[in-house]
């Protein structure tokens, strides 16, 4: 199961695929630049904290918290269903979703502990939204201060040593998403990302690098008796976050690719509730699910609702005993070509490739 590709068609097959299409609305729903509680419970749990929490930033606006009206929206995916969403008027795909995207329970439990392990030492970059956001592998720096380099957002009591096997856990993490997304996704998202990356020669997550620079490398995945390690494997894209109990009002934003990719690995608790995607401009609702793989445009208005826990409890160390999800997501900053771009003219090619070039030119 680890890498065992599954075309679309045998994917169809397998757990079932729809193709459906959707009109896009005069104006979004849920509205821009709202909150959204896909109950009334939910809106009762967060209301009060959304409107009088602490800010990081006295600048940033302050969001009001909507109820869902189930009847404004056109379309709500079940948690159960895999499908394509297609614009009816132009016919272009604006949505995709993935149930039992990895279908191995190590393969979740693995996740859950990479991503927790991220969420408890180290910086969220959306201080002003509920839950972690971690960037992960490769960054474009701040705008005050662009620098292309793998993320330095980790804690200074957390020693080199675990430093550089957390990066070498998400490395393998991240490669395994990738390669299982090469084989469930429809191939002009997959080409989306490979054609920006090999655009602007950004390299793929090396967790060595800069010393190194490779395409491919060592995975370890763990499984019921322990682990398998694989030689060689092709390594994910650079760029992306792990997302813990993660919420965001609706917003758009630019990338460097056009597609965005997630993959929510696990949701659990008594009561999970809450915490679906939203994709505004088609007035869409996919519901949230373990297991749950997704991609869309993010220039699109787009939100994560507020999900089933006390957000006065919001401690990353701690798992909530009502509701939890985690996840990954292959996203990247509109500023990282022109920040590489920088960083390549500046400091030249890697000791690897520099090796490689000698290596070639004596063939």
């Amino acid at each position: 199961n680890m890498f065992i590709w599954k075309s679309p068609a045998r994917y169809a097959i397998l757990i079932g695929f729809a193709h459906l299409g959707i009109d896009r609305v005069a104006i979004e729903y849920p509205p821009r630049n709202h909150w959204v509680a896909s109950t009334n419970a939910l809106y009762k749990t967060w209301v009060t904290y959304l409107a009088n929490y602490d800010k990081p930033d006295n600048r940033l606006a302050r969001h009001p918290l909507m109820q869902l009206d189930p009847a404004r929206i056109q379309m709500s995916i079940p948690k159960d269903l895999s499908c394509c969403i297609y614009d009816k008027k132009t016919g272009t795909v604006v949505y995709v979703v993935i149930r039992q995207f990895a279908n191995h329970r190590s393969i979740l439990d693995w996740a859950k502990r990479v991503v927790h392990r991220a969420a408890i030492t180290c910086k969220s970059i959306r201080l002003e939204d509920p839950g972690s956001l971690i960037q992960v592998m490769y960054s474009a720096g701040s705008r005050s201060a662009p620098a292309f380099g793998i993320v330095r957002n980790v804690a200074a009591s957390v020693s080199q040593a675990d430093r550089d096997e957390a990066n070498r856990d998400i490395a393998s993490l991240f490669s395994y998403v990738w390669l299982r997304a090469k084989g469930l996704f429809p191939a002009e998202i997959i080409d989306d990302f490979v054609e920006f990356y090999a655009r602007y020669n950004i390299p793929r997550f090396d967790p060595d690098w800069p010393y190194s620079r490779t395409s491919t490398g060592p995975v370890k995945l763990p499984c019921g008796l322990g682990s398998i390690s694989f030689s060689d494997v092709e390594r994910s894209p650079g760029l992306g976050v792990l997302h813990d109990r993660y919420a965001r009002a609706v917003h758009h934003e630019r990338h460097g690719h056009r597609w965005a990719l997630s993959w929510m690995s696990n949701r659990w608790g008594s009561n999970p509730a809450g915490g679906h995607f939203y994709l505004c401009n088609y007035a869409l609702e996919s519901r949230a699910a373990e297991d749950t793989a997704w991609a869309w445009h993010p220039r699109e208005w787009h939100a994560t609702g507020v999900s089933n826990f006390e957000p006065t409890f919001d401690i990353p160390e701690l798992f909530d005993e009502v509701h939890n999800q985690c996840g990954v997501a292959f996203v990247s900053s509109s500023r990282v070509a022109t920040v590489y771009k920088k960083w390549e003219k500046k400091n030249g090619l890697s000791g690897k490739e520099k090796a490689k070039g000698a290596l070639d030119e004596l063939d």
